[in-house]
């Protein structure tokens, strides 16, 4: 589900839009209690506005359904129609398989990632914004797969000398970046590229009695 309308917050601030989400999650997981339902038998998932519902039966899932939108209602949100049930759910980028609590990025996200590293190697005049679009691959896919950023110094290297830069008044995405790209900062792409492919479960989602991640 996704709401139709976001304060500021959450358009502007991703943190901001998560803490209010699991805020809504939690009330959920006391509604459920208070209805003798336990942490093993559903499971929820939030991106920022999205959410995801898993449980062991359909019953248990249509409560869940119903209690949060009651919820949702109760705090004045306006949400979208569930989207069908099925064991796997496609979003942002990600396939989600409900029943293995796995995750994997999608070949459409996994394809525009590798291109645009094959075409910052071939360009001979590469812009801020190429570089920076190959930098934000690098750092979501860390940030989802929850792989450490400090094995990305050169990454993050880059990224820090690009907002450096952005604060000039002159800044322009478009013009020439004139930025050395070492082996070094080569390597740590296309090992990030090469785990894409790869499936990969949240840490907390390998403890059956979290239903939040």
């Amino acid at each position: 589900r996704a709401l139709t309308r976001m304060c500021m917050g959450w358009c502007f601030a991703p943190a901001v839009g998560q803490r209010t989400s699991l805020v809504l999650l939690s009330r959920l997981r006391a509604r459920l209690a208070d209805l003798g339902y336990n942490v093993t038998q559903f499971m929820c998932v939030v991106w920022l506005d999205n959410f995801i519902f898993a449980a062991n039966d359909a019953i248990t899932l249509k409560v869940m359904l119903d209690t949060f939108a009651s919820i949702a209602a109760e705090c004045n949100l306006q949400l979208h129609p569930s989207t069908p049930i099925a064991p796997v759910v496609e979003l942002l980028g990600f396939v989600v398989d409900l029943e293995s609590r796995s995750v994997k990025h999608t070949d459409s996200w996994i394809e525009k990632a590798r291109r645009a590293v094959i075409e910052l190697k071939g360009s001979d005049n590469r812009s801020h914004r190429n570089i920076a679009q190959v930098v934000g691959y690098v750092l979501w896919t860390c940030f989802a797969q929850q792989l450490p950023l400090a094995l990305k110094p050169c990454t993050l290297a880059m990224a820090r000398e690009i907002a450096a830069r952005a604060q000039d008044n002159q800044f322009h995405w478009d013009s020439p970046a004139n930025i050395p790209i070492n082996g070094d900062v080569w390597d740590e792409w296309d090992t990030t590229m090469n785990k894409l492919s790869l499936a990969w479960v949240p840490k907390a989602a390998r403890d059956p009695s979290v239903c939040v991640f």
